[in-house]
């Protein structure tokens, strides 16, 4: 399972243009998404951001909660390709298989290489606390898993049930 960061888990708005101070909004539902899904797929977290801000990101998160780790791997903006100047997250670098790598993102743009494993999230701006979008996901993810048929298959089977 690969994720987006940007609009997807979080949303930052930068408050200060001197100093780059913002606020930080987590989706909700992230926590219990990363612990429900996280027991039938290893989350990757792939980001076109730079490995820097992705970092300053990512304490909000602390990695570890209750002893779990949440992501195996985070991969930054140098690992995506490029692709009629867009930066495209092409998720057979990660070096999973692709009937059973899905990756979640705001961005169409982002998975345009592997569009039939990608699941297109509605952005989070950070005003919807109300989001479900994360916890609307988990049972789709879980029957896929259990299913344990191609992750194509699986996505095109519960299509109408993802709402994006």
């Amino acid at each position: 399972m690969i994720v987006d960061l940007d609009e997807t888990l979080i949303h930052f708005a930068v408050n200060n243009k001197v100093n780059e101070e913002g606020v930080l909004k987590l989706r909700p539902g992230v926590f219990t998404f990363f612990e429900k899904v996280g027991e039938f797929y290893e989350i990757i977290l792939f980001t076109e951001a730079s490995e820097a801000y992705t970092k300053l990101m990512m304490e909000a998160f602390s990695n570890n909660r209750n002893n779990k780790k949440y992501l195996a791997y985070i991969l930054y903006r140098q690992h995506c390709v490029i692709v009629d100047k867009d930066f495209v997250k092409d998720i057979s670098r990660v070096g999973r298989p692709l009937d059973r790598t899905i990756i979640i993102d705001n961005m169409a743009q982002n998975f345009k290489m592997q569009k039939k494993n990608a699941i297109l999230i509605k952005p989070f701006l950070g005003e919807d606390q109300n989001d479900q979008a994360l916890i609307d996901l988990i049972p789709i993810l879980v029957n896929i898993a259990r299913d344990e048929i191609d992750v194509k298959n699986g996505l095109t089977k519960y299509r109408d049930e993802i709402q994006s």
